[in-house]
This record gives structure tokens, C-alpha cells and sequence, in this order.
């Protein structure tokens, strides 16, 4: 086997540690700095500054300034999936062995309501709270980087909830009903993302980043337990009130079938 030159093997591990550690710096101060001023108003010379590395390591791990705008979107989604993966993996299990109970969907639901906002309370506390804005942004004028978070984040986790909501129901969870009750639910989970400083206000907080750690544990876990009643108090109410799904040939299902039959 033929010796590799010196410019093919491997760097160093010191070396490669320091690498990992410019990119991830650089991922840090991108995402803030991205949030603030957008992928058009941000300039690779602050995002450099603010990591402390040369302007020139952004082409060199990154490509350009989109190359790194979209490893800012990847960062997001696999810190996402390593908060949620085992319980969506438990889920889809428990989906596909057909073992989801009332109760037992109610139960998963809770949780998955409660992990997901104290993921994305604990990134706003750690001072990332441009990972909401961020997102929020892509929701109103997607680029490609959304399709890195949806393919690889959002999607499982709306999917998984859908599951967690039509099992509760007696549904398909690919019913568009089903998919839109389930965007309704997270809903009021992503409104102390987009309306957070509404609620801060209306509670009398400090700015968020700057409460003391007890009242930043007790307000997360208050809210948590608020969503965790919300979700179990929605999936009730609505059996109760047995709302129709796609069974019924309402005029939501009529404009929606042809659509999803010929999506060109």
C-alpha cells in the first residue's frame, strides 16, 4: 500500500482540535450575529472578530458566508435531535408495535411538551437566544437553510407529536386535521419564542439572559408544567367535542386532496 504524501495524511490531533475549535467558534458567533442582522446584513469581518479568528477562516471551514449561515442551521437541528431523539425514537416504537394508549399518549405528549420548551428556554438562557429568531425568520421567508432544520429537525418532531395527537384521537396521523391540530398544539409552546417579550412584560421580568438562576428555573418550570396541562386539556377537549377528521367531506378536505394529489 503506497505511503500517503505529507499532504494527504491526517493533521495532528492538536491540530485538529484547534480546528474543531475555530469552527465551532465561529458557528457560535454566527448565529448570534446572524440573528440580528440577517444572512444579507451580516459581514464575515464582525462574525470573524467575535470568534477571534482570521476573516479568512470562514472560506477556509465554510466555503463563503452562506456555507456558514447553513452550518449555523445544522448546528441547530442535530442540538434538536440530541434533545429529542430518544423519545421520538420511543414513540415511533411504541407507534409502530400499535401501543399507544389514551392515557399513554396523553403521558408522552406531556413529556414531549416539556423537553421541547425547556430545550429551547435553556438555548435563549445559555445566550442563544438567536437560535428563536433565527428559526423565526426562516418561517416567514424560508431559504435553503430551512430545508436543514425541517429535513433534519422540525419535521420528525411534528410528525412525532402528530402521532401523539391521532392516537389520542382515534386518527391517521398523516389526517390534515391531524397535522394542523398538531401545528395548532406547538403553536403554544413556539409563542414564548415569537412573543417572548410580550409575556416577560406582562410578568414583570427582568430581560431574559439576566435573571437571577432560581427565578429563571422556577419561571421555566412553571411555564413547562402550564404547557404539559395545555397539551393534556386540548387533546381532551377535543374528544369530547369529537370535531370531525378526513373522514368528513368538508370543504377544508376538498381543497386539500387534489392539492396534495398533484403538488405541481
Amino acid at each position: 500500500m503506497p505511503t500517503p504524501s505529507p499532504s494527504q495524511a491526517a493533521p495532528p490531533p492538536a491540530e485538529s482540535n484547534r480546528g474543531d475549535r475555530a469552527r465551532e467558534r465561529l458557528i457560535d458567533a454566527a448565529m448570534e450575529i446572524f440573528s440580528e442582522r440577517n444572512l444579507e446584513g451580516a459581514r464575515t469581518r464582525e462574525i470573524a472578530a467575535a470568534a477571534e479568528q482570521n476573516v479568512a477562516s470562514i472560506s477556509y471551514y465554510f466555503g463563503s458566508k452562506e456555507g456558514l449561515y447553513h452550518a449555523v442551521f445544522e448546528r441547530i437541528a442535530s442540538d434538536l435531535r440530541q434533545t429529542m431523539g430518544a423519545q421520538i425514537k420511543e414513540i415511533e416504537q411504541l407507534h409502530a408495535a400499535h401501543a399507544i394508549t389514551r392515557p399513554l399518549a396523553v403521558s408522552l405528549l406531556k413529556r414531549l411538551m416539556r423537553t421541547l420548551y425547556i430545550h429551547v428556554r435553556t438555548k435563549d438562557s445559555q445566550g442563544n437566544g438567536g437560535v428563536g429568531r433565527l428559526i423565526v425568520r426562516e418561517q416567514i421567508a424560508p431559504t435553503p437553510a430551512f430545508d436543514i432544520v425541517y429535513e433534519r429537525a422540525i419535521r420528525v418532531v411534528h410528525e412525532t407529536t402528530a402521532i401523539l395527537v391521532a392516537a389520542y384521537l382515534e386518527a391517521d396521523p398523516k389526517d390534515p386535521i391531524i397535522i394542523i391540530r398538531t401545528h395548532a398544539l406547538l403553536g403554544q409552546l413556539l409563542v414564548f419564542v415569537t412573543a417572548r417579550e410580550t409575556i416577560r412584560r406582562r410578568l414583570g421580568l427582568p430581560p431574559f439572559g439576566k435573571l437571577p438562576p432560581e427565578t429563571e428555573h422556577r419561571v421555566r418550570d412553571t411555564i413547562a408544567r402550564i404547557l404539559e396541562e395545555q397539551a393534556e386539556a386540548q387533546l381532551v377537549g377535543l374528544a369530547a367535542c369529537n370535531f370531525p377528521t378526513i373522514a368528513s367531506p368538508d370543504a377544508l378536505h376538498r381543497v386539500i386532496s387534489p392539492i396534495q394529489q398533484d403538488p405541481t
